[in-house]
């Protein structure tokens, strides 16, 4: 899902129901776009991936915004 995918977005959040609360974004990928659009939505997330440069980047793009986001690099086979 691109930056660009506001329709796939709304329909997402459409779809799940989910009105608010926390969100696990596994394998957020370089821009955090999902979780850009939760985070702006009020959803409480933390983004993984297990590329370094992916969370670098995602925490620079968050900052101007002060919304309540959190990236963390962690390679999924931790996680098991």
């Amino acid at each position: 899902m691109s930056m660009d995918d506001l329709a796939g977005r709304k329909a997402l959040i459409k779809t799940s129901g989910l009105k608010a609360g926390r969100i696990l974004d596994i394998g957020m990928g370089d821009c955090g776009c999902i979780s850009f659009f939760l985070a702006k939505r009020g959803f409480e997330v933390i983004g993984i991936d297990h590329s370094p440069n992916a969370v670098h980047n995602s925490r620079i793009y968050a900052n101007p915004y002060l919304i309540f986001l959190s990236f963390s690099y962690v390679h999924i086979k931790d996680l098991i």
